[in-house]
């Protein structure tokens, strides 16, 4: 029999401490079991003997991280999701009906359905790290309207705007954000967490602290932000327009009914909404796309390691970069992180040195303390040293952790760090990728040798678009292209948004056509210019040339041992394009069958022949990515 999910006892003061553990997970989940132990805690509260109901997670970098997939897994029709989630439903209320304050303590991530159970509860309270990031899945990963009640209750506690960015758009919220959004009640330091919290256990039974009381808009700021969301969902996929504005339709009335409690048919309309997005293709697509994820982060480290105590050293003024890079991240504090600037500058090369406290690195990798980084900003690099160091690049220079989290249009993506490994790693330092992970990058490990794979699948994405606008195209209609295609957000205005036109002409050579002839610095300040007034056109013969151009990407670091597995590509993929979860990736979306499609549709001048090359042999071979 397997130990108990939730675990409670009684402290002196009469406050029952809740532990979750999910057994043999990483993260915690609220199954049904955990949903039935939980009702049992809850109908054992005495309000004679316990005072106040403290939930917190045995998990160091997880509270509570949903239910839906297991949930998305049991609807087989719209209509089964009432009977689907009613066990759920039920724990959910039984905390709501407490009859005494209820706490959740967020040390960890708080994602989805666990976002939706501290709802559930008087009080948030959180770390003030990004350890404890709240984020709510549904939408941005899942393509599915949320089941259990945030629809309803995130607009009256954030405001419409607010909740509609934290919902709809998937903007990650931690620390002073989060409690400015009035997402959470208090912030505790991450030294001394129990003391800070006991003080405010205090100053709430003692009726000196408050939960946050609703708000009420008026009802023409509620259009204005309405008109200014209905305009960003027409920048998303046309296939993705339904489920956005059936969202926010259910978020405008819940700001609509102001500060009056939320009723049963309320929350029976948002269920009928999710029970209607589940079964849908696209919602089974994206899905689909977390398991590839998990195979690419397992590629390079087998398992996630334990935090282990690290400094992160600067030798300050040496590399820009480096100064940069470490600014950003010692602003973000973690649990048992240092950052540290060591003496002043000098000469030497590689100014950013890790160091692991431990001498056990419980990933195996035989990483050596401290290891050596590289940062590289700026314009694509063109030779990478095989020097044992690790060489870190954003693809995105200009895509800051904190601009990705206020990201409009969002769709919940994170700044992709690409992660160089020196010859002779067989595997990645676990205790690297938690770190950077933790800190909200989206990191993918890679053995590039003279271009990083990341710059690759940028410069492959722009480049038929500048070859089109010599064609013909206009850049509104590449724009349109893209839309189409699903890249949100846009990486021609990510692109824009680090790059100087002069900066990427000489990197994007090898992947513009043979027939390219002269500088490309004219069509790229087009491309990259203000966004056209005018809508365009989608072009199939565009989208056709970027995916093809994609593949023989793919393709040729598969070949050459960059590229370890194609679902590393399908996370540069979504994470540095936005390609649509909609589709599960871009390596499943390109099968032999739509790749012989393509071809028949490409115009050959939009990119290179060894390109159209690669992709007829991959066509005529008919073995897919994933068979």
């Amino acid at each position: 029999m397997s130990p108990p999910i939730f675990s409670s006892h009684l402290d002196a003061r009469g406050v029952l401490q809740v532990q979750m553990d999910t057994p043999g997970s990483e993260v915690n989940i609220f199954s049904a079991r955990a949903a039935e132990e939980l009702i049992e805690v809850m109908a054992a509260v005495d309000p004679d003997v316990t005072r106040a109901v403290v939930f917190k997670s045995a998990k160091a970098r997880s509270f509570i991280n949903g239910a839906q997939l297991m949930l998305a897994s049991a609807v087989q029709s719209p209509e089964s999701i009432f009977e689907m989630t009613a066990l759920l439903r039920r724990a959910y209320a039984s905390v709501k009906r407490c009859p005494v304050p209820t706490i959740a303590l967020v040390t960890g991530s708080c994602y989805g359905c666990g976002v939706e159970f501290s709802l559930n509860c008087d009080f948030r309270v959180a770390t003030d790290s990004p350890d404890a990031t709240f984020y709510m899945t549904e939408i941005a990963d899942y393509l599915n309207t949320p089941a259990f009640g945030s629809t309803q209750r995130l607009p009256p506690m954030m405001g419409l705007e607010r909740g509609l960015g934290f919902l709809l758009w998937g903007h990650r919220l931690w620390g002073k954000r989060a409690l400015e959004h009035r997402l959470i009640d208090a912030l505790l330091p991450l030294d001394g967490i129990e003391e800070a919290l006991d003080a405010l256990i205090d100053q709430i039974l003692s009726d000196q602290r408050r939960p946050h009381a609703p708000q009420a808009e008026s009802a023409e700021r509620i259009a204005q932000v309405t008109e200014a969301t209905r305009a960003l969902i027409a920048r998303l996929p046309d296939a993705y327009h339904r489920i956005y504005t059936r969202c926010l339709d259910l978020m405008v009335h819940a700001a609509k009914r102001g500060t009056h409690p939320p009723t049963e048919d309320d929350f029976r309309r948002e269920l009928a909404a999710a029970g209607e997005t589940l079964v849908e293709t696209q919602a089974q697509s994206a899905r689909s796309f977390l398991y590839l994820r998990q195979v690419a982060e397992r590629v390079h480290v087998r398992r996630l390691p334990r935090r282990q105590p690290l400094e992160l050293t600067l030798k300050r003024g040496v590399d820009a970069h480096a100064d940069t890079f470490f600014d950003e991240l010692s602003a973000r504090p973690l649990r048992d992180i240092r950052y540290r600037i060591s003496g002043g500058a000098d000469a030497a090369e590689y100014p950013l040195s890790l160091h692991l406290s431990s001498t056990t690195d419980a990933d195996e990798s035989g990483a050596p303390t401290p290891l050596l980084l590289k940062i590289h900003g700026g314009a694509p690099p063109t030779s990478l040293p095989d020097d044992g160091v690790f060489h870190l690049r954003r693809p995105l220079p200009g895509l800051t952790l904190e601009a990705c989290e206020r990201a409009l249009p969002g769709t919940g993506t994170r700044p992709l760090l690409e992660v160089r490994l020196p010859s002779g790693f067989e595997r990645a330092p676990g205790h690297l990728f938690e770190w950077l992970d933790a800190c909200g990058f989206a990191v993918i490990f890679s053995r590039a040798r003279d271009t990083f794979l990341s710059d690759r699948f940028l410069l492959a994405t722009l480049a038929p678009a500048l070859a089109s606008l010599r064609a013909g195209l206009s850049a509104a209609d590449v724009h349109a292209t893209l839309r189409h295609i699903g890249m949100v957000p846009s990486p021609v205005l990510s692109a824009r948004q680090s790059f100087a036109p002069e900066a990427l002409n000489s990197a994007l050579r090898p992947h513009l056509p043979d027939t390219w002839e002269g500088p490309a610095d004219q069509h790229l300040r087009d491309l990259l210019g203000d966004l056209p007034s005018a809508s365009g056109a989608p072009s199939p013969r565009l989208s056709a040339a970027m995916h093809l151009n994609l593949l023989a990407t793919i393709l040729t670091a598969r070949e050459s041992g960059e590229l370890a597995h194609p679902t590393v590509a399908d996370v540069i993929a979504r994470e540095l394009l936005g390609y649509p979860v909609g589709r599960t990736s871009l390596c499943e979306h390109l099968t032999p069958g739509r790749v012989s499609a393509m071809l028949e549709q490409v115009d050959p001048r939009l990119l290179p022949t060894a390109h159209i090359t690669l992709a007829q042999a991959f066509a005529e071979q008919t073995r897919a990515f994933y068979v």
